[in-house]
């Protein structure tokens, strides 16, 4: 993650340091690491997931079973509160199209699901997940609906994010109002106008690329925030970009996009997993 105060002394950012960090959210960022093995306890994106013995696994409308997208093992890797402390949070997608979306009811979890295991039962083996006939998502699969190229391992770290014109209707708000506060009464509509729009170019680019996968934060759109004013799912659960190593890719929503899911701040503490607004965008 590129973002530091260092970078908002930029002449052109300088006046709005301030308000900028006032807007920091810590999060944990996510750095995907390719593995020749994978364990079902692990941290990872795809793969085969771990999976209680005598617990229903998760399956779509049409009864097919879904496909692990990610898992977190806060036994391993500690995080932040409110995240959890312990246990395993898990993703899985899987419907006929669209990755599971659907985006007219995206919080409807009936072609992918999340699932909070309280406590990880370590005498469950991979051949035990095998048997139940659970699928693994190695990318490899032609046939499965899953933006996951190539199963990868998690490594978590603790990370700070600002507000940037990522979210840029967000960003827009907290430039006009900044500026009105310095300059007065202003003709400008949108934080481009504002800096203009080769210098807006050029510090979205170079001083505001914030492309990335991690847990928490501030969320990064390739299209715009689908959450309505108003809208009760004010924290970013989990954000996963799309990427690639050695022009492989390992993970890919559509052309490039993005795959975010919100949730209530009070759900989150409640470790309450059952009211997620899941959304993907693309170029």
């Amino acid at each position: 993650m590129n973002h530091t105060p260092d970078l908002l002394n930029h002449p052109a950012l300088r006046p709005y340091k301030d308000s900028i960090c006032a807007t920091a959210r810590p999060c944990a960022e996510i750095t995907l690491l390719p593995a020749a093995h994978l364990t079902i306890w692990q941290s990872k994106l795809g793969g085969q997931p771990y999976w209680p013995k005598d617990m229903e696994y998760p399956r779509n409308a049409k009864g097919r079973p879904l496909h692990l997208l990610a898992q977190i093992n806060f036994d391993q890797d500690k995080a932040e509160s409110p995240l959890p402390q312990s246990g395993m949070l898990q993703f899985f997608v899987g419907g006929e199209e669209m990755y599971g979306l659907d985006f007219d009811h995206p919080t409807e979890q009936k072609d992918w699901r999340i699932v909070y295991h309280e406590k990880v039962d370590t005498s469950v083996t991979a051949k035990t997940v095998e048997a139940m006939g659970i699928p693994s998502n190695n990318g490899d699969d032609e046939g499965v609906d899953s933006p996951v190229f190539r199963s990868c391992v998690f490594r978590l770290a603790k990370k700070e994010t600002w507000l940037t014109p990522d979210n840029w209707e967000r960003f827009d708000e907290l430039t006009l109002e900044v500026a009105e506060d310095l300059f007065g009464e202003t003709d400008a509509e949108s934080a481009d106008e504002v800096f203009g729009e080769d210098q807006y170019a050029l510090l979205e680019e170079e001083y505001f690329y914030s492309e990335n996968s991690h847990l928490l934060g501030h969320p990064y759109f390739t299209q715009a925030d689908i959450r309505e004013r108003g809208w009760r799912y004010d924290t970013l659960l989990f954000q996963l970009d799309s990427e690639c190593c050695e022009e492989q890719d390992i993970v890919m929503w559509g052309d490039s996009g993005v795959g975010n899911f919100f949730i209530n701040c009070e759900d989150l503490k409640r470790l309450d997993f059952s009211n997620v607004v899941y959304n993907w965008d693309c170029c």
